[in-house]
């Protein structure tokens, strides 16, 4: 297979540790019956132990260079498929395959988002199995009052379970990030947690977490709340606010 350099533009860093690549095998438990999808899949480190234990791999890969890797596993496994393209414009649910499971080391500079609209959008996931920066890791899975605690960790919340499992060392990749990294566990809920509207509730959550420092009763001020009515204390922070209480804002004023 042809070997090639990272490509900065793509966020690209690539994993070496095998302790870690068993780590991410166990955690991803029994995939007999899964399809994986797999995004970036890189120098394929985790690809292909994934074939060995998942029922079908598929890859999502925007980087060409890397296509004639991915045409030579596909000769050399019947059960590995792969889409060249931007993960970030192919629609999750036109991806076909029973019992979808993602499973990636997502890359750096949009791994948030293509999270994001995984969760938001797909229908049919059983869990996600993520690696991302710690902090990003940790903003996801952060509860009420964690330090971390804000936009990323309400919606993740609202729409599924959480789980960190365990920090990821600078050494286990080539190149090194700047940063530890992270692997976690998301399964998306077969309905929100509470019924809201979301994209009403990223409007209020942007408009409170601006101003972390600030009381609600500052940072929300311009919509007027009777929070007293709503049962909310206005001396909190944003941080301190529980999934309930944002949603009982948004479901009480609808921001244009």
């Amino acid at each position: 297979m042809n070997k090639f350099k990272h490509n900065k533009d793509f966020g690209q860093h690539f994993l070496i540790d095998n302790e870690i690549i068993n780590l991410i095998m166990l955690s991803a438990g029994d995939l007999t019956n899964k399809t994986v999808i797999e995004i970036g899949p890189g120098n394929f480190a985790i690809t292909k132990p994934l074939l060995v234990k998942a029922k079908k791999v598929i890859a999502i890969e925007i980087d060409k260079r890397i296509e004639p890797n991915l045409v030579a596993l596909k000769k050399q496994h019947d059960n590995f498929d792969y889409i060249m393209g931007d993960a970030l414009h192919i629609n999750p649910n036109l991806i076909t395959g029973e019992n979808k499971v993602l499973i990636s080391n997502l890359p750096y500079n949009v791994g948030t988002q293509i999270y994001l609209n995984y969760l938001q959008q797909s229908k049919d996931f059983e869990y996600f199995l993520l690696m991302f920066q710690l902090e990003v890791a940790k903003r996801i899975t952060a509860n009420v009052g964690d330090s971390h605690f804000g936009r990323l960790s309400l919606i993740s919340d609202l729409l599924s379970k959480r789980e960190f499992l365990f920090e990821v060392a600078p050494t286990s990749f080539n190149p090194p990030p700047q940063v530890v990294s992270a692997v976690i566990k998301v399964s998306p809920l077969s309905k929100p947690r509470i019924e809201v509207d979301i994209n009403n509730l990223e409007k209020i959550t942007n408009m409170a977490f601006s101003g972390k420092r600030k009381t609600i009763k500052n940072s929300l001020g311009k919509l007027n709340l009777d929070f007293e009515a709503l049962n909310i204390n206005p001396q909190k922070r944003p941080q301190e606010l529980s999934l309930e209480e944002f949603c009982k804002i948004s479901n009480t004023i609808l921001i244009s």
